[in-house]
């Protein structure tokens, strides 16, 4: 990876977990953006980008608020989610189904992960929620997921 394509693939993943930290107040159910930027990533690269994308991605969300019960939980959630997302890496152009399918595993990693701690914890789980959330996050994954591709295939180019 060059210096120019991690400078972008932070910068989208910083946009993706400010957007969300920002319409996080006004909204009650919101797609998991950084899903969608981890998902696309690790179809287009393959499971190591996607376990790299999603540990920096799980570092963003431990960090900017409302921040993580457990720091470093985030981190290795979006890592594994990352690395199997991208194990349904394809060469050649990835069809719109396949990259809503990646992004939709990245979310159910994620959310899984959390329904686990609160059933663990003894916290009410809202699973109509849920399934909300997942439904938004692959529709999302499905229409921001080919630019989030597009962009990072820019970065590949030589100037």
């Amino acid at each position: 990876m060059t210096l120019r394509q991690g400078v972008l693939r932070g910068s989208l993943l910083l946009l993706a977990a400010l957007a969300a930290a920002v319409a996080g107040t006004r909204a009650l159910v919101l797609p998991d953006l950084l899903a969608v930027v981890v998902g696309a990533l690790a179809l287009r690269m393959g499971w190591r980008t996607g376990a790299g994308t999603g540990l920096a991605a799980g570092w963003v969300s431990d960090l900017l608020p409302p921040g993580a019960l457990l720091l470093g939980l985030s981190a290795l959630t979006y890592a594994v989610a990352g690395l199997l997302a991208g194990r349904l890496h394809r060469r050649g152009a990835a069809p719109a189904l396949l990259l809503a399918w990646s992004v939709l595993l990245t979310g159910l990693v994620v959310e899984a992960v959390g329904v686990v701690i609160a059933l663990t914890q003894g916290a009410p789980v809202d699973v109509p929620q849920v399934a909300l959330r997942l439904a938004l996050t692959a529709t999302t994954g499905l229409l921001l997921g080919p630019l989030v591709i597009r962009v990072d295939r820019r970065a590949d180019r030589p100037r």
